[in-house]
């Protein structure tokens, strides 16, 4: 989107996407239902091993006291 000129990217606090890694460019490219029935037809859990790290999705909420 920066290219476009309306937004600017904040590069110092960007983080890994695990969501998707390493599942090649037919994931980026194709559609749900096309890249899900490639997966079907070759080996379907192939792609199931996700090793999740710490990130600001996975960290737990902060709490803050009340004041």
């Amino acid at each position: 989107m920066e290219d476009s000129g309306w937004y600017k990217a904040n590069y110092e606090v960007a983080e890994t996407l695990h969501w998707g890694h390493h599942l090649g460019c037919d994931f980026a490219m194709k559609s749900c239902g096309e890249w899900i029935k490639s997966r079907l037809e070759s080996n379907f859990f192939s792609f199931s091993e996700v090793k999740i790290k710490q990130n600001s999705f996975t960290m737990p909420p902060i709490r803050f006291p009340d004041l």
